[in-house]
This record gives C-alpha cells, sequence and structure tokens, in this order.
C-alpha cells in the first residue's frame, strides 16, 4: 500500500527514544503546524536520517501519513543555531520555548503568524546582539507574542505586557526589573490556567 509522502520544513522542538533504534521527534512544521513523526532506524549509525534533524535545528522533512502514526521517510539539515550549542543558558531558553509548543499548541494546523514568531525568537537566541541578561526579557515577549497569536491574550493587560508585546525581538534593552517580573508571572500564571492543561508550567523565565 502506498502513502501520499508531504514535504516541508519544522523546527526540531523535541525527541524521545523508542525501542532499539527509532525515536519521535516533535516537529513545528511551516505547513502543517505541530507534528509528531515517527524516524525509523534513526539512532543506527548507518541511518541516513541520522544527524539531519538535530534538537533545535531547522530541517527539511519529507514524512507519511500512517493511519495511527506520522512516519519520517527523509530529512536535510537546513540550519544549526550555533549560539544554541556554545551557550547552555541560550540552550535552556530554547527548551523553554519548545516547552511551551508543546504544552499550549495542539493540534495539525498551518500557523504562518506562530511560525514566523519561532523563526523570529530562535534568530534573537542565536544573535550575539542579544546578551545573556536580555535572554529572560526575550523569553517574556516571546509568551506574550505567542498567546497574542493563539488568542489567548486578554483585551486588557498591564502596560508592561503591552509594551513587550509589541517590543521587536532584536531589541537589545535593560534587563527587566524585579517588580516587573513579578507582575508579568501574575499575569503570565493566569493566561497559562486558561490556555493549558493544569501541570502546566506557569512561566518560562527560571
Amino acid at each position: 500500500m502506498s502513502y501520499q509522502a508531504y514535504d516541508t520544513e519544522g523546527f526540531i522542538l523535541g525527541s524521545r527514544e523508542l525501542g532499539e533504534a527509532d525515536m519521535f521527534l516533535s516537529v513545528y512544521t511551516k505547513d502543517f503546524g505541530s507534528v509528531r513523526l515517527l524516524a525509523k532506524g534513526i539512532r543506527f549509525e548507518k541511518s541516513k536520517l541520522r544527524g539531519q534533524v538535530q534538537l533545535f535545528t531547522r530541517a527539511q522533512v519529507q514524512f507519511v501519513i500512517g493511519r495511527e502514526l506520522w512516519r519520517l521517510t527523509d530529512a536535510r539539515l537546513a540550519h544549526v543555531f550555533q549560539m544554541l550549542e556554545k551557550d547552555l543558558f541560550r540552550f535552556q531558553a530554547a527548551s523553554a520555548i519548545a516547552r511551551f509548543c508543546k504544552e499550549i499548541v495542539s493540534g495539525s494546523e498551518r500557523d504562518p503568524a506562530l511560525w514566523q514568531l519561532l523563526e523570529e525568537v530562535f534568530a534573537a537566541l542565536d544573535s550575539a546582539g542579544i546578551p545573556a541578561s536580555g535572554i529572560p526579557r526575550l523569553l517574556y515577549m516571546f509568551q506574550i507574542k505567542a498567546f497574542q497569536v493563539l488568542g489567548y491574550l486578554p483585551e486588557t493587560c498591564p502596560e508592561i505586557v503591552r509594551s513587550l508585546g509589541l517590543e521587536p525581538f532584536e531589541n537589545s534593552r535593560p534587563p527587566l526589573t524585579l517588580s516587573e517580573r513579578r507582575e508579568l508571572d501574575t499575569f503570565l500564571s493566569s493566561v497559562f490556567t486558561y490556555a493549558a492543561s493544569p501541570d502546566t508550567h506557569a512561566s518560562l523565565v527560571p
């Protein structure tokens, strides 16, 4: 039985080993939204897919949709974010963004605005122009912008939320004050409670 193959670009946001050589990949794709792909035999050294779908990279992926699983059939590494490989703090920030997508974004549905948001935030994380002290601000900005894109952000928001929602990622601004972070945590916690399951983390920022 033959299956139609689909081809798209995606951010590799997570992976889980399965059995002796297989792996499940969590991928946010440009054309299909959030998908979970089974990569058969990818952990074998001879696998052609090995090294093409590294965590927190962009890859061109091809897959088929079976009765129960979506199976990866081909992949090509498209872009490596070098700063994430060198800086543990930036890698942890990417992990927080991936966790947000797993817990808040559901369904295999194309969302150009969310795709563009991921493009922008990963580019900012990979930029030497954003110092380590600016990463918490960037994570708050991502949460606010993502909730806005997904339709969860209330019309009435604190001034700091409105300000960060309009601020471009590439801006290098002073770190947030402790009082600003507390206000953001309180507000975002209420949005998380509405948008996700009770066990979802209330904030991406440590």
